[in-house]
């Protein structure tokens, strides 16, 4: 009888739906600076807004854009990254540093693409919903 309960909760379980798998990450490099802008996204998200290069990675960025390893942004994909529930704090005037304020050890990456000579790499991935692209992890 135990056993006949255990393969009906199972079936269950499994009737109810697996666990839905994470959205597929891919690389996507940036390079700071040229007037690029970390933001305080209501305090949990850190947004970082970005020009699309007209191709790869593998053909250079100027100063402020951004594109995937393999090919350039589309389109009619979005032109910000977020990164979610990192209990950011951020004033940032990318022509003033000076008077700028930033608060994070989860996003120190904004700091890093105030500079033109700084390069980041995001795996992320398009949510598909008009948002900006969800950044699922900070690096290679």
């Amino acid at each position: 009888m135990k056993f006949l309960t255990l393969i009906a909760m199972t079936v269950a379980v499994l009737a109810g739906g697996a666990a839905q798998a994470a959205p597929k990450s891919y690389p996507m490099v940036c390079r700071g600076g040229g007037g690029t802008l970390g933001y305080n996204g209501n305090g949990q998200n850190a947004l970082f807004y970005f020009r699309k290069a007209p191709a790869s990675v593998a053909h250079g960025l100027n100063a402020g854009e951004c594109a995937w390893v393999d090919r350039a942004v589309g389109s009619a994909e979005p032109t910000c990254l977020k990164q979610k529930n990192v209990n950011v704090a951020a004033w940032i005037f990318p022509d003033q540093l000076q008077n700028s304020y930033f608060s994070s050890t989860q996003a120190a990456w904004i700091r890093s693409m105030l500079k033109s000579s700084n390069y980041q790499t995001f795996q992320a991935y398009n949510p598909g919903n008009g948002d900006c692209f969800i950044i699922s992890r900070v690096g290679p």
